[in-house]
């Protein structure tokens, strides 16, 4: 198992250096209204939160350990997303191993914000030679 340390350094993360984001709260995700994870890295009392075995863990955080997540949220209009999951993740990790095998098994697989965004965009345009 990889401890935190580990994990930034295999996802790229040692370059960069982040200070702790302000006005980035859990009301600034564009999945707060559905998302059901507890631990949430906008959420300065996650510390206080329980995660159970059936919790899921919150989509963004595991988006940003994939590789070239930062142009992704860029791109996605979410850059002000980016740097609090970076910022959070080592600290969330190192208390909640189930999340931190999750973000190691994310690393291994591609966006799916890319996709999503794809998805949209093929939409987007089958739904302008429609018209």
């Amino acid at each position: 198992m990889k401890n935190p340390d580990s994990l930034q350094a295999s996802s790229g993360f040692e370059q960069m250096s982040f200070l702790p984001v302000r006005n980035v709260t859990p009301e600034s995700c564009p999945r707060f209204l559905k998302c059901n994870a507890p631990i949430c890295p906008l959420d300065a009392d996650w510390k206080k939160r329980i995660l159970r075995s059936e919790d899921s863990t919150c989509f963004f955080l595991t988006e940003s350990v994939k590789h070239g997540a930062q142009t992704v949220f860029e791109r996605a209009g979410l850059k002000e997303l980016y740097p609090a999951m970076v910022f959070a993740y080592p600290s969330i990790a190192a208390q909640h191993q189930r999340i931190q095998k999750a973000l190691e098994r994310a690393m291994l697989t591609g966006s799916r914000m890319t996709r999503f965004q794809a998805d949209v965009q093929r939409k987007e345009c089958e739904h302008e030679n429609e018209g």
